[in-house]
């Protein structure tokens, strides 16, 4: 009998849903099992941990063992207490409680001094903010709080018994200074942060420990094997597309939309439009962001318009029977509030420019045309910090339908390859823990032997020159309705 090709375990809890797949050194998925999540501003721990115990069962029992574990998830915060126990539920990216405390903090340090060390401005989705915000709201989980930790951090802990974190997850929290790759005292003390409450750093690649006896019995696999520290899902998203290069960019497309660019200095965006991370390889950081509910809006409208969320490559190839422009309509995606790179958190979601004569594929066509617009805006400002794009590297399962790949090549005006892989987290997860087991000696060397082939999608210049006058229509509705949520801000039910 030949020999089974040595294989990884790959758990990724995104926004949408908990995925644990089977990855062999290849890339190659053996086994993918998942399961649905609500997307919202809190999400029940347990309720994590025990879908990924069955995941994992399932997964293992249809593929085989695997040599080591990694873990990926969406940018969320689990408080836990002295014995690693969760203090409530993770509090997600589409929290924005702590507006007001952003803005506090912002006042107190100072924009500049928050771009010029931790590569970002003040906003509620991060820790700094949500701290102070408990402070007042939740004074009895912030006192019993021995550790903040990130949700794939978490179930690291319950893994292994080890806590700490990633650079990359590090970076999100508006208390690490990204140039340094170190925790901020002077701003923790700022935001009320005890010091203690920060946990160790380490590279995505880097073992975090060892599975322990009892989680091992439980989720049927071998005691002992390693487990890697992993990364935020758009950031393992990145890996997959293969990033490496300075003057690539990226974009991990799903619920919302992960864009990066590599650099080899922590360029910052004086205007702070853009963010910049540590990356996964040392002497590297990215620059860009992530993007509001891109995916996000695709999915409530396939619920909305077509009665399931299963409905949305049927909604797409109706909207490719619209031509550019979608016909007049313009549509905002932010059900959530802007992120990168407006980073308006009391924003919502808008359709203008409708006329009797629309259908539902005007619409459809306008999101899409709306998340091209949201790259674009991203791509541009990447290019007056740190120079031009040559070309982006896009998958995930919310972008690689040919309809929208072909919107964004042309609205963007820049090459897209794309990769065929809709589970690119999965594949980013993996090659941070085949590093991890020792299977390869570098990120790079890792990437090279497991990122899957990517297909071009040139632009095409007649189409560009369609889409100028669109794009100028987007950015005056976008600027005209800011005012409007801003004045919303403070009533009943905008969060």
């Amino acid at each position: 009998m030949r020999p089974r090709d040595p294989q990884v375990l790959a758990i990724d809890v995104g926004t949408s849903g908990v995925r644990v797949s089977v990855v062999d050194l290849r890339g190659t998925l053996r086994a993918v099992k998942s399961t649905a999540l609500r997307p919202g501003p809190e999400l029940p721990v347990e309720e994590v941990w025990q879908a990924v115990g069955a995941l994992v069962r399932s997964a293992t029992e249809d593929a085989g063992p695997v040599r080591g574990v990694g873990c990926a998830g969406q940018l969320a915060l689990v408080a836990v207490d002295g014995r690693g126990r969760p203090l409530g539920p993770a509090l997600t990216w589409m929290d924005t409680r702590a507006r007001a405390e952003a803005e506090e903090l912002e006042r107190r340090v100072g924009r500049e001094v928050y771009l010029r060390r931790c590569g970002r401005r003040p906003h509620p989705e991060q820790l700094a903010p949500r701290v102070l915000w408990m402070a007042t709201h939740a004074r009895e989980v912030l006192d019993r709080a021995a550790a903040f930790l990130p949700l794939k951090d978490y179930l690291v802990l319950r893994m292994t018994g080890e806590m700490g974190t990633d650079y990359v997850d590090a970076s999100y929290t508006l208390l690490c200074d990204v140039g340094a790759l170190r925790w901020a005292d002077d701003l923790a003390e700022a935001a009320g942060v005890r010091r203690a409450l920060l946990p160790p750093l380490r590279w995505p690649h880097e073992v975090a420990g060892r599975l322990r006896g009892e989680v091992a019995r439980e989720l049927g696999l071998s005691a002992g094997i390693p487990v890697v520290a992993g990364g935020p899902d758009g950031t393992m998203g990145l890996v997959a597309l293969g990033l490496c290069d300075p003057g690539d960019a990226a974009d991990t497309a799903g619920t919302s939309d992960v864009i990066g660019a590599v650099v080899d200095r922590p360029a910052i965006d004086p205007r702070g439009d853009l963010i910049t991370n540590a990356y996964v390889v040392e002497s590297l950081w990215t620059l860009g962001g992530p993007t509001t509910t891109t995916g996000g809006v695709l999915e409530w409208l396939a619920r909305t318009l077509a009665g399931s969320e299963g409905a949305v490559p049927s909604l797409m190839e109706e909207a490719a029977g619209i031509g550019p422009g979608a016909g007049g309509v313009v549509v905002l995606p932010d059900l959530i509030g802007g992120r990168a790179p407006h980073w308006t958190p009391a924003t919502r979601g808008a359709v203008c420019g409708l006329g009797l004569h629309h259908t539902r594929a005007h619409v459809v066509r306008a999101a899409l045309e709306a998340t091209a617009y949201l790259e674009r805006e991203i791509l541009d400002r990447i290019g007056d910090v740190a120079g031009p794009v040559r070309r982006v590297r896009l998958g995930g399962g919310g972008g690689t339908h040919p309809v929208g790949v072909r919107i964004r090549a042309d609205v963007t005006g820049v090459p897209h390859l794309v990769s065929a892989e809709r589970h690119i987290t999965s594949v980013g997860v993996a090659v941070m823990t085949a590093v991890g087991t020792g299977d390869f000696p570098s990120v790079q060397e890792a990437m090279a032997r497991m990122v899957p082939p990517l297909r071009v999608c040139p632009p095409d210049p007649a189409a560009c020159d369609l889409y100028r006058p669109s794009f100028q229509a987007y950015r005056a509705v976008r600027e005209a309705l800011g005012g409007v949520w801003g004045a919303a801000a403070g009533q009943e039910g905008v969060r």
